[in-house]
């Protein structure tokens, strides 16, 4: 399937977060990246950063379903 499509994603509840060490500073980065596969089930992934570097991450699923037709 090719193309642009109008979707709804439906976060599930399955979601965790992991931290190896307290932050630092005011500032917390969210590198996020989102996969997801044909069917639409997928994961969002976070390396979550302070201004020394990681400090964990967190995941949670993720499922897109097609928006109704409008017309």
């Amino acid at each position: 399937m090719s193309g642009t499509y109008a979707v709804a994603a439906v976060l599930v509840t399955a979601a965790g977060t992991w931290c190896h060490r307290r932050t630092e500073g005011r500032w917390t980065v969210l590198d996020t990246t989102v996969a997801f596969g044909p069917t639409g089930q997928g994961v969002t992934s976070t390396v979550l950063h302070d201004l020394t570097g990681p400090v964990g991450h967190a995941q949670q699923i993720l499922i897109l379903r097609p928006l109704p037709a409008t017309g």
